[in-house]
């Protein structure tokens, strides 16, 4: 259902240089050659996951974009895509292990372009406002509630309870809490209490120390928490 109406051997927009090996063959949709053959979409019941981006990659891209959004394995359940969108200097990027960030293009025009998509939601990700000791943009938050037809969720520097007040009342239906939640947990159970529980997101950035462990990682992943993801969620939960 994904892949009606794309052919083989078409081209789509790679910026990674990395992929991932799927150790269950039946959930593997399908693969890429470029010098070597590679999974570059993988689906399993309603997850739907591809190494390239669909939205850069025109008409067939979009048409994959528009199958998963009308595929339903169950009658009682759709899928619901959530595009994720990082921003560093007003701009679009795209990262590779928290480094190296690629401009891709303007945040507005996504807004419009998954306008038409009819996403379920859209997810915007400052991801220097931490370590430049700022905020993601009010001026932009104030745009992006303007243009879009969907519910959004910001995160990027968010640190006080007035930073969250001040965005809700932009049009932001969640607010995206990364470092300090670190910094000062309490942050989660106030604003909560002010907000609802729905409004607030915890999100942790996650990576490999070099001893192959799994981490925890704040500043925009520059900060090891020498904590266990599984532990700090359980932590964020309670």
């Amino acid at each position: 259902s994904i892949l009606n109406n794309i052919p083989p051997k078409i081209s789509q927009y790679f910026v990674h240089s990395y992929y991932v090996n799927c150790e269950n063959k039946s959930d593997i949709a399908a693969n890429t050659n470029y010098g070597k053959t590679f999974n570059s979409v993988i689906c399993k019941e309603n997850i739907f996951g591809t190494q390239f981006h669909p939205e850069k990659s025109h008409a067939y891209g979009l048409k994959i974009l528009d199958n998963f959004i009308k595929y339903s394995p169950w009658s009682l359940f759709r899928p619901r895509i959530i595009p994720v969108l990082l921003l560093k200097d007003l701009g679009l990027v795209k990262t590779v292990n928290f480094k190296s960030p690629n401009y891709i293009g303007d945040p507005m025009n996504a807004v419009k372009i998954f306008n038409d998509l009819e996403a379920d939601e859209l997810v915007f990700l400052d991801i220097s406002a931490t370590i430049e000791d700022r905020i993601i943009s009010f001026d932009l938050i104030s745009k992006i509630g303007k243009e879009a037809f969907m519910p959004f969720s910001v995160g990027g520097g968010i640190r006080s309870v007035d930073h969250i007040k001040k965005i809700i009342e932009m049009g932001a239906e969640k607010v995206i809490i990364n470092t300090a939640c670190f910094d000062e947990i309490k942050i989660i159970e106030r604003s909560a209490a002010i907000f609802g529980n729905q409004s607030i997101v915890a999100s942790m950035d996650v990576k490999k120390n070099i001893f192959g462990k799994k981490k925890v990682y704040v500043r925009s992943g520059k900060k090891t928490t020498h904590i266990n993801p599984l532990d700090y969620a359980k932590y964020l939960e309670d």
